[in-house]
């Protein structure tokens, strides 16, 4: 499946100082090359785009819903264990 959004500007926030950096230009760091490029791939698609670090203490939520996001999805109970996911259906 794939998602087109029609946006030109992008303004995107990292608590990764050396993800920041390496995309920015910065600096260069061998672990991870392949991430950057990819950004930098991705980044052409956007009229403007603007990367910005911040702690990980002002990016606990985001961390947390993208830690919650990255664990495999049940096809057959997809709506179910989303909702489990976002606090939206108890355990009990």
């Amino acid at each position: 499946m794939t998602l087109t959004l029609e946006f030109s500007t992008l303004k995107v926030l990292s608590d990764s100082l050396t993800l920041t950096r390496a995309i920015s230009g910065n600096i260069q760091s061998k672990e991870i090359i392949g991430i950057v490029k990819g950004i930098r791939a991705i980044s052409s698609g956007f009229a403007t785009i603007s990367f910005y670090h911040v702690s990980k203490l002002d990016n606990f939520v985001a961390d947390g819903l993208a830690k919650r996001l990255s664990k495999p999805i049940s096809l057959c109970n997809e709506h179910h264990d989303l909702g489990h996911r976002f606090g939206l259906i108890s355990s009990s």
